[in-house]
């Protein structure tokens, strides 16, 4: 089983139309009432290129606006041995005031065109109920007018029918599968138009906030992976030999920040070479004093926020085997052997509201059949 050429050529087809050339961004949001789609052309546009190493290049795309200080900044990687790519959008305010309300941003927003005969169908998994059904496959037909919306449950990231974010979309003659990385509530969704197109966006379930000065928010992280003929169970191994390749470890982070407290947890996969992985925890404001605790091992860290942010904190495991760090916030640095400090609250960074409905096609389906 071999990727073939016509493969790589469609994704980078893809990405120098889409990506490099700017010909429409691969995320979207309103800003203080306006879509980013008429914003973004006439706010000032850098990229960056990097060859990252033999497999990967990384482009780096910004967007300034001179008004209110606002950077976008997208950092996708293109993958030179597999059909790949991947984006994580950041947004944050370079300005001297907070910025105006934002809503509805989508990390994705890519749309497709199907051959004329033939249709789109989605292949995809239902998320973790603890039930019989959890984990089955489904196949849905996506025709003209529908709308297909995912989401997890509860904001656990894998929780409820519609909560499995791995989507394998077949077309004729062709497909590509989407990923969307985030470790909490997210959203997804299909839209068919009257004719042969098919819109799909994703993000955080709900956006709609301001930001301070200096702060700065990321949408998931977004993969898509191209194939071509009409087996999408040779997609899906080729998405794994891929997924083997090039994913080393497993980080993720959970914060609570009107709590103050969260946990890092790290997981080394077989084909990793090194035991030691160092993760910089997001949101974690320079002058608090973060404590972690290991709870296997009764182990306890402190570190600030600002040390975080530059020399991050290090994992060390063997191969397969994983670790889970709980931290919390204190008013001041733990003394060695000192226990039960009182932890202030911490800020919420984010202030959420309710998003506006998308205009609805002809029909609308929620989620898959429970």
């Amino acid at each position: 089983m071999r990727i073939t050429s016509s493969e790589m050529a469609q994704r980078d087809a893809w990405v120098g139309q889409r990506l490099l050339a700017g010909e429409g961004a691969l995320f979207s949001f309103v800003y203080a009432g306006r879509n980013s789609a008429e914003l973004l052309p006439g706010w000032e546009r850098k990229t960056v290129e990097t060859r990252l190493d033999a497999d990967r290049t990384q482009h780096v795309l910004t967007w300034t606006d001179a008004g209110t200080g606002l950077c976008v900044r997208c950092v996708a990687v293109v993958y030179g041995d597999y059909p790949a790519v991947e984006w994580t959008v950041y947004l944050r305010n370079n300005g001297t005031t907070s910025t105006p309300i934002r809503r509805d941003i989508q990390g994705l927003d890519v749309s497709f065109q199907r051959e004329p005969a033939g249709e789109f169908v989605l292949h995809g998994n239902k998320g973790d109920r603890c039930v019989t059904e959890s984990f089955e496959p489904y196949r849905l037909v996506l025709g003209a007018g529908i709308v297909r919306r995912f989401a997890p449950m509860g904001g656990r990231p894998t929780n409820g029918p519609g909560g499995w974010p791995y989507y394998n979309l077949q077309m004729p003659g062709s497909g590509v599968m989407l990923a969307i990385g985030w470790p909490g509530q997210w959203a997804a969704s299909f839209q068919r138009d009257m004719d042969r197109g098919l819109r799909v966006l994703a993000g955080q379930e709900r956006t709609c906030l301001a930001l301070e000065p200096g702060e700065e928010i990321r949408t998931p992280l977004n993969v898509l992976f191209f194939w071509e003929g009409d087996d999408p169970v040779r997609a899906q191994n080729l998405w794994r030999r891929w997924f083997m390749a090039h994913k080393k470890w497993v980080a993720r982070q959970f914060d609570l920040p009107e709590e103050g407290h969260g946990f890092v947890q790290a997981i080394r996969l077989p084909q990793a070479a090194g035991e030691k992985l160092v993760v910089h925890p997001k949101a974690l404001r320079p002058e608090r004093t973060c404590v972690f605790e290991n709870p296997e091992s009764a182990e306890v860290r402190e570190s600030s926020g600002a040390a975080l942010a530059s020399d991050g904190f290090a994992f060390a495991l063997p191969k397969r085997e994983g670790a889970i760090w709980f931290y919390r916030l204190v008013e001041e640095v733990l003394r060695s052997g000192e226990r039960g400090i009182e932890r202030s609250e911490s800020d919420a960074g984010l202030r959420e509201g309710d998003d506006e409905p998308i205009p609805a096609p002809a029909r609308i389906e929620e989620g898959i059949d429970s």
